[in-house]
This record gives C-alpha cells, sequence and structure tokens, in this order.
C-alpha cells in the first residue's frame, strides 16, 4: 500500500520505509505539504530509502494510531496507481 515497505515503532515514534524507487513516483514538494499539515510531527529522514518519522511524544497510542491513520490518507493521493509503477521499476 504506497509503497509501503514497512513500519516499525521506535520508541514514541513509528517509521515509515518505502519500497526503493518510491522518491520517483512520489512529488517531493506535495509530500513536504502533507507533512507540513501535521504540526512538525512528521518527520522527513534521510536513509537510502525513503522514510518518514511520525513523532509520537506526549501521545498515547490511540493517539498515534489516528495520527498514522490521517497521514496515510492524506498521502493516499500522492501516489500513482500500480500500472505506473511498473514502469519506474524497470
Amino acid at each position: 500500500m504506497y509503497g509501503i515497505d514497512g513500519m516499525s515503532r521506535r520508541g514514541d515514534d513509528i517509521l515509515i520505509k518505502f519500497y526503493s524507487g518510491q522518491e520517483k513516483v512520489v512529488n517531493s514538494a506535495k509530500l513536504a505539504q502533507v507533512g507540513n499539515r501535521f504540526e512538525r510531527r512528521v518527520q522527513f529522514e534521510q536513509e537510502t530509502q525513503m522514510t518518514i518519522r511520525i513523532k509520537g511524544k506526549g501521545l498515547d497510542d490511540t493517539q498515534l494510531l489516528d495520527l498514522l491513520e490521517q497521514f496515510l490518507e492524506a498521502i493516499r493521493e500522492l501516489f500513482k496507481s500500480k500500472g505506473e509503477l511498473q514502469d519506474v521499476v524497470q
């Protein structure tokens, strides 16, 4: 879903790692705009794979999951269809 390779919890935060090549599929400027809507709760990390950190400090588990759900819903339209992804991967 959305080119996500995996999600993990690190301390209070959730890390979302995307499959290699996803940075070519998504408009990074629009992704940053979406991130800005979440008032410093969303951070883009410099790693070999496109990685996003959802900061959970001060949130309980339910609030953190709600935030994750809202973020995933917000980025859904930024990712191209599966057929278009195959062209990028080749």
